[in-house]
């Protein structure tokens, strides 16, 4: 019968070699008897030789199912304690060999690895502490570091389940004078109701013991075993003879056992074989693999694996979603082309957003991304005339004659002057010579200023236009001691280039007309176009814009 059951034994472990988490290990020790035939305290003198093997099924670092096998032998002496009575009883020894087969679940109390906690102080199980995208941390607050998450040397466990036990019963009686008399020839006075000792019996298993692990395949371990059959007869006595001292047997074992499964190295159930990464534990949608960043994208695949990303970019985060994964974009919150690195350039100057001064302007290299339309090294946004070159001295407006006073101020623009002349020379007149502008000359001058007119967009000057020269050229003929200047002027409409070109234009017809016409001296007199940059009304209504349409003639003292 026991070559049966080890052989049934032997067949389950095959059959299961190649499934996960399953240990096989051997035992031995000493079983030892308590019954009928003994006294109720334990005592190693009744020891006997016990051994077996047993196939266990780990469902994690602290639960397994085991199915187990032992054998050994049985026997007392009931001359060997004081409860012997030669008066009331002749002496019983008895030997019986027994097979046991059992099923039990161990639990193993600490678990496998040392105790570690979350942020929040509360105590991880096994299964979470080898994941290294979990946090760890020690009692004392500390986090841990995947190298440095222990095992422990040895934990604790209990375990508890049903048994068959086998008996090979051989009980016999002897004489006072030591001659074996068999059970048999006083059979009632043993038994129970004549019926035959039983073979086998059911029984409850319990018990505990320690582990020590010595590598992670191999533990050595030291239980204690206790076996209650659901019967008296054991030690071949009927309950009837000794109705207070049921029957069982206890067994001191030590064990040697290792894994036989395929290897979960990392122990985060999913074999070696089918684990894509079978020294990092790892979910099984990722095959095995860690994902620190939790994006679905297993570590050794993610370029980025402690930051949540997309697949598109191997794991890796776009934040302004401009296709280019943050850590290789220059601008990883604004949007731009790969050209740019990822950043943008709202102009188009070549001069990325966070590195142009002017973003919606586009501008040069050297000057911040900023325009300088007029190139005099002023850039627009600081320059009073972004459109006529100029000096910074004057915030980039012009001053032709140098003299330190902007055109637009400056009375004689071509002549250096001072700038408590407005710009124009500082003559000191003869004693005697120095002239009024009588009033009515004034008025005529101031007139001619609003009255000239010129064909359509040119420098022709009209025929009633005409007539008024010839006025202005009479008066300056009758002060010579003054020069003159004449000034051309603009409305705002068109560029400004033209209105400056067209106003230049204009004053020149009027200092040839007053040279070829009204015989003025050409020494006498300049010309300067100011285009729209001096209006004396608003250019927002027609009015406005026809006062600022003008020739204006300045007598300066020579």
């Amino acid at each position: 019968m026991r070559f049966h059951i080890v052989l049934c034994l032997a067949i389950l472990i095959s059959v299961q070699l190649s499934a996960q988490n399953w240990e096989l290990g051997l035992n031995g020790g000493i079983a030892n008897y308590q019954g009928d035939l003994v006294e109720p305290a334990y005592d190693i003198g009744n020891a006997e030789l016990a051994y077996g093997l047993f196939l266990q099924r780990n469902f994690n670092h602290q639960w397994g199912l085991r199915l187990g096998f032992n054998a050994g032998n049985l026997g007392a002496d009931d001359r060997d304690y004081d409860r012997f009575d030669a008066d009331m009883d002749l002496p019983l020894d008895f030997q019986t060999a027994f097979s046991q087969l059992h099923i039990r679940a161990d639990y193993n109390i600490f678990g496998k690895y040392n105790k570690y906690f979350d942020k929040e102080g509360n105590a991880l199980p096994d299964s979470m502490i080898m994941q290294d995208n979990i946090p760890l941390y020690d009692k004392e607050g500390e986090l841990v570091g995947m190298d440095e998450r222990k095992t422990r040397s040895w934990s604790p466990y209990v375990f508890a389940g049903p048994a068959l036990t086998l008996l090979n019963d051989r009980m016999q009686q002897q004489d006072l004078n030591g001659f074996d008399a068999y059970r048999m020839d006083n059979e009632e006075a043993w038994m129970e109701d004549n019926n035959e000792v039983p073979g086998s019996a059911f029984s409850m298993l319990f018990g505990g013991g320690v582990n020590f692990f010595l590598t992670d395949d191999l533990k050595l371990g030291l239980e204690y075993n206790v076996v209650a059959p659901f019967t008296d007869y054991l030690d071949g006595v009927s309950e009837l003879r000794n109705p207070d001292n049921g029957d069982f047997y206890s067994m001191i074992l030590l064990k040697l056992s290792t894994s036989i499964s395929p290897k979960d190295t990392d122990g985060d159930g999913l074999l070696d074989k089918d684990d894509r990464c079978p020294e990092d534990p790892g979910p099984l949608e990722n095959k095995g693999c860690p994902d620190r960043d939790g994006d679905g994208i297993s570590d050794r695949a993610d370029k980025c694996p402690d930051t949540p990303g997309i697949r598109s970019l191997r794991g890796c985060p776009d934040t302004d979603e401009d296709g280019i994964a943050d850590n290789e974009d220059d601008c990883p919150s604004l949007a731009g082309p790969e050209e740019n690195n990822g950043c943008p350039d709202a102009d188009g100057d070549g001069i990325i957003d966070p590195e142009d001064n002017c973003v919606n302007t586009p501008g040069l290299p050297e000057y911040a991304g900023c325009p300088d339309t007029d190139g005099d090294g002023i850039i627009d946004n600081r320059d009073d005339c972004p459109r006529v070159k100029g000096v910074p001295a004057l915030n980039g407006c012009p001053d032709t004659d140098g003299d330190g006073v902007g055109d637009s101020e400056d009375d004689c623009p071509n002549e250096a002057g001072t700038a408590a002349n407005n710009g124009c020379p500082e003559v000191k007149p003869q004693s005697g010579q120095e002239a009024v502008i009588e009033e009515d000359d004034q008025e005529t001058l101031d007139f001619a200023a609003q009255n000239i007119q010129f064909e359509l967009n040119s420098a022709n000057l009209t025929e009633e236009s005409k007539s008024i020269m010839d006025q202005v050229g009479e008066i300056l003929n009758r002060y010579d001691q003054y020069n003159i200047r004449i000034e051309g002027h603009t409305d705002n409409r068109g560029s400004e280039e033209y209105n400056l070109e067209l106003s230049n234009t204009r004053a020149k017809a009027c200092w040839e007309y007053l040279k070829n016409k009204a015989n003025v001296s050409p020494t006498r007199m300049t010309y300067t176009g100011y285009g729209e940059t001096n209006p004396v009304a608003s250019n927002d209504t027609e009015a406005g814009q026809k006062l600022n349409r003008r020739v204006e003639f300045k007598l300066i003292q020579k």
